[in-house]
């Protein structure tokens, strides 16, 4: 260019003909091949351009495939129109760091990396101790900002420094993401935004907007892209179609599966499932090919219960499916795998222990219970005189060492691990002794609580049985004598 040379410049392009074939994932079908034009790439910079608040001054951190059209759009093209930096990362696990080395302003991610990280931000928030803090902060500040003054940076700067301390903008695509945590990080005051589109469309349909987000929605349409629902049922969910030029050219040397995308009046179908507000946001219920449909007509949207299934802590990822019944029915049935890390590391319980290895079935947790001598398990709280704020809970299980059973009540308190100065120990319970005859109170001290949680009424009448065993009417004469 410096020596006068213009053929790149210069050079003559025609928009409509393919200039780059891509082929799609294959997870749900066989595998297709997209053609895609210039005019179908370019049509779908210039929508995002008028979408995002992108400029020179912004640092992207790339770590998907260039090969994805989500990556390729909206990380790697739609930066350079803008002029903005691009910082290709070494992997994964060295993301955190990236993020501080290169001050990244804006990333491209997929819903799982995200949520890790909401993730990592709340279990560091526990361990500190701050979670009341952060509840609390969250709460004034989205009422300052209903009023238009935001201090969230300034709330939880710590939390912003975890994350580099310059990220402003984080563009979620690729699949389903998390109701719970998209609504987690905006109310920490990150600008989390959601986008959806095929391979097929270059890839973006829709995307939230900083000033156009509706929680639990893929955002509103591009600017030149035309959607609607086909054939939308009683809560106006149906298929949704697409046009404009951000959509294909086809599938390469494949007219059957082109002709089950396109109808006669040139919409591209999606596959998946939607609904429009009033609003113009738009809702994905699922895709189309997936839909249990029940005897009595109703539609069922497996991928809708599985995101309300994974809210939980205790489940890594589940999958809802349909069984035949015998009144040729379908049954909803589920299957999770839990988040063993998870469950050891707040309740102190391997989950291993009660597989099939070890001789229980998952769900005989009663006889797991029985068989190791535990009574329950229990959330406490602990009240300290010279403290001002409640402690965090914690879970544990108690054992029959852990604590001492009251005759009178059948109540079983546990030991709080507090000598008073005689050397006496402090037992406490929520089954207090209120209803003792003796109305002595000893089993409950004002400063260490202890909420009881029973796994269930079943082991609730095993247990009762056992609070009134010779040992426990032993245990507590010997306290008693002690006292006295």
């Amino acid at each position: 260019i410096e020596n006068g040379n213009r053929d790149f410049i210069d050079a003559k392009i025609n928009p409509g003909e393919m200039n780059i074939m891509l082929f799609t994932s294959g997870t749900t079908s066989k595998s297709k091949s997209v053609m895609l034009s210039h005019k179908n790439l370019c049509t779908n910079i210039l929508d995002i351009g008028e979408c995002f608040e992108v400029n020179e001054t912004d640092t992207f951190l790339s770590f998907l495939p260039l090969h994805h059209t989500f990556e390729c759009t909206v990380g790697f093209l739609y930066p350079i129109s803008v002029g903005s930096t691009i910082v290709f990362s070494r992997g994964v696990r060295h993301i955190a760091a990236e993020l501080k080395e290169f001050k990244i302003t804006a990333m491209i991610s997929v819903p799982a990396l995200v949520e890790k990280m909401y993730d990592k931000i709340m279990k560091a928030i526990e361990e500190k101790g701050k979670m009341s803090f952060v509840k609390k902060g969250i709460t004034l500040s989205n009422a300052l900002l209903k009023v238009g003054i935001d201090v969230k940076k300034k709330f939880f700067k710590e939390i912003y420094q975890s994350l580099g301390g310059y990220l402003r903008i984080v563009v979620v695509g690729g699949a389903p993401f998390s109701v719970e945590k998209e609504k987690g990080f905006w109310d920490l005051g990150f600008n989390v935004l959601q986008g959806y589109g095929l391979t097929e469309t270059s890839p973006v349909i829709a995307a939230e907007l900083t000033k156009q987000k509706r929680i639990g929605s893929i955002g509103k349409k591009m600017p030149s892209v035309e959607v609607k629902i086909d054939n939308p049922d009683e809560k106006g969910v149906g298929e949704l179609l697409a046009k404009g030029d951000s959509i294909m050219l086809g599938y390469y040397e494949n007219e059957e599966a082109n002709e089950e995308v396109f109808d006669k009046d040139g919409w591209f179908h999606t596959g998946d499932l939607a609904r429009i507000d009033k609003d113009g946001y738009i809702f994905i219920s699922g895709r189309k090919k997936f839909v249990i449909v029940l005897k009595n007509g109703k539609n069922v949207y497996p991928e809708e219960i599985e995101a309300l299934i994974d809210r939980s802590d205790l489940i890594k990822e589940s999958m809802v499916y349909g069984m035949p019944d015998d009144d040729d029915d379908v049954k909803i049935g589920v299957k999770v795998v839990y988040d063993k890390e998870y469950i050891k590391n707040k309740f102190g319980f391997d989950i291993k222990e009660v597989g099939i290895d070890s001789g229980y079935d998952t769900i005989d947790i009663k006889k797991y219970l029985h068989d190791n001598n535990i009574y329950g398990v229990i959330a406490y709280r602990r009240y300290a005189k010279a403290e001002t704020t409640v402690r965090k809970n914690r879970f544990k299980y108690i054992k029959e060492s852990d604590c001492y059973i009251c005759p009178e009540t059948g109540a079983i308190l546990e030991y709080t691990g507090r000598i008073d100065r005689n050397g006496y120990k402090y037992y406490s319970s929520k089954e207090n002794c209120d209803n003792c005859p003796q109305k002595k109170g000893c089993c409950n001290k004002k400063e260490y609580r202890t909420i009881t949680r029973h796994i269930c009424e079943e082991l609730n009448e095993e247990m009762r049985e056992r609070r009134l065993s010779d040992k426990g009417k032993e245990l507590y004469k010997l306290r008693k004598e002690k006292v006295e």
